[in-house]
């Protein structure tokens, strides 16, 4: 899966392939969004995922770009920014290591709701909804689980949006 692929530039592959396997292993198994996962769970996850090396500065999801992945932040810093009204970039959150993005796109394939930027040199991992597709049709209960563990991640991200909503309007 070359970046080219992604349709994003500034992607640097870090490995693939049975030898890098341990590597992403040790990367996804870390991250919140797994926790309830076992083992061979996860290892059957990072089948179809990559690692990559992004600069700071990169945009690696810009906001409206064709949403094709979502991303597990293994080290580093990005940021989550949003366009107001007059096309100023807003910053709406930071995301740090152990965190994923781009959950939403994943799912219903519609452009990305905001841009993903790296703040400072990051790793990350990313899962295309082609290869999400893949797993799914592969291993369907295992599918059932992983799309069940995005609902509720999506869902507390709504509740605390709400939450800062009425916070904001002052109610």
């Amino acid at each position: 899966m070359a970046d080219e692929a992604l349709g994003i530039s500034g992607l640097n592959l870090i490995g693939e392939g049975s030898a890098f396997q341990d590597t992403l292993f040790d990367m996804v198994a870390e991250a919140q969004l797994f926790s309830r996962f076992e083992g061979h769970e996860i290892r059957q996850l990072t089948e179809y995922m990559h690692a990559y090396a992004v600069e700071a500065g990169i945009d690696i999801f810009p906001e409206g770009m064709h949403g094709n992945c979502m991303g597990l932040l293994v080290s580093g810093r990005i940021e989550v920014l949003k366009n107001n009204s007059e096309g100023a970039a807003q910053r709406i959150a930071v995301i740090s290591p152990g965190k994923t993005f781009g959950e939403m796109s994943l799912i219903d394939g519609l452009p990305y709701s905001a841009t993903i930027r790296a703040t400072e040199p990051c790793t990350l991992v990313l899962l295309t909804r082609n290869n999400f597709m893949q797993c799914l049709q592969q291993h369907p209960a295992f599918g059932v689980k992983l799309l069940m563990e995005l609902a509720r991640l999506i869902s507390l991200r709504l509740r605390q949006t709400s939450g800062q909503l009425v916070d904001a309007l002052g109610g």
